[in-house]
């Protein structure tokens, strides 16, 4: 497959998962904290576990090695880096971002493909820093909620699965990143999270 024929949506997992194998590139220390965390992650059953620190700290480092050893130990991961692709750089475009990732995870439709039932409200305050309008955003931000929650059901059916979210606040301000209201309320016991931020980030 030609990288330019990709649908945009693949074309950012792969710039994710890229970005993600060069930083754990680096990674040398903290072996025994890793695996403090990847332990924490197994148990942290229908919870997210939030990794704080200090800018320049080695936590996106960090954050790519955990991301591997979960894999290493059967979970499929769906990794993110904020503000590291045009498409997530606020909150709604990753949530967009793992409901296309766990559609194709299960064989679904892409939702962004379909057309709204009923009447619907899109809270479209969250742009892409471009100015560019977002696929798929004839849906209202609950809607896209409530299919994410519908997957993580679906998904945590058969597989292990962690969201992951690195650098929370290179994302645009909003109450929906503030509140992490891009990540699935309600989920399978199989679904984790784990995001990273600054330590002064209000999470």
């Amino acid at each position: 497959m030609v990288y330019r024929q990709m649908d945009p949506w693949e074309r950012d997992t792969r710039s994710q998962w890229n970005y993600l194998h060069e930083k754990a590139r680096f990674f040398s220390v903290f072996d025994s904290f890793a695996d403090t965390v990847v332990q924490q992650l197994e148990k942290s059953v229908s919870r997210t576990l939030a990794l704080k620190g200090r800018a320049g700290s080695g936590k996106s480092t960090l954050f790519s090695h955990i991301c591997q050893l979960m894999m290493q130990r059967g979970w499929t991961v769906l990794p993110f880096f904020g503000g590291n692709t045009e498409r997530s750089t606020d909150a709604f475009g990753i949530l967009m971002g793992l409901v296309w990732q766990m559609e194709t995870l299960t064989g679904q439709e892409h939702m962004e493909n379909q057309e709204p039932d009923g009447e619907y409200t899109f809270t479209g305050n969250l742009p892409f820093r471009s100015g560019k309008q977002k696929a798929g955003n004839h849906f209202s931000l609950r809607q896209w909620q409530e299919r994410l929650e519908e997957l993580c059901a679906r998904i945590g059916e058969t597989k292990k699965v962690m969201i992951a979210v690195d650098a929370l606040d290179q994302l645009q301000e909003s109450e929906l990143r503030d509140l992490l209201g891009f990540l699935p309320s309600r989920r399978s016991s199989k679904v984790v999270c784990f995001v990273t931020c600054l330590e002064n980030h209000p999470l």
